[in-house]
């Protein structure tokens, strides 16, 4: 029997220390950004949590990471973390920085495409309370 632990990390920030307090509204709900994600089908439990992890870090839609800081944060390994990636990428959820020629640790969340997730997760929750 395999038991994996998985965990988020609860990242706290100080908006009045966001420049110019320039933190997009789509950040702001990042509470139910989460929850949606939690219960979002289209991703295994693993791939979800890798997904949250990335929005708890993402600072102004933003994220630099190493694939093995993500991979200590979710309680998993690297192995899966790029399969991960690619298919966030493919699924238009994060945009690569093309700006550096090397391999950049910096992902940019397509808002967008977090937005129909929180859509769909809000239709689903107002159907289930009718």
């Amino acid at each position: 029997m395999i038991l994996i632990l998985l965990y988020t990390v609860d990242i706290k920030y100080d908006k009045k220390s966001i420049t110019n307090n320039k933190m997009s509204k789509f950040m702001d709900n990042k509470q139910e950004m989460l929850l949606a994600i939690e219960n979002y089908d289209c991703y295994t439990l693993v791939q979800r949590k890798i997904l949250q992890c990335l929005v708890e870090v993402a600072i102004n839609e933003t994220v630099v990471i190493t694939p093995d800081k993500l991979a200590k944060m979710v309680g998993t390994t690297r192995s899966t973390i790029y399969p991960a990636l690619k298919l966030f990428r493919e699924d238009n959820f994060i945009i690569p920085d093309h700006k550096r020629k090397e391999r950049s640790k910096k992902l940019l969340l397509n808002k967008e495409k977090l937005k129909e997730v929180i859509e769909i997760f809000q239709k689903q929750r107002n159907f289930i309370q009718k």
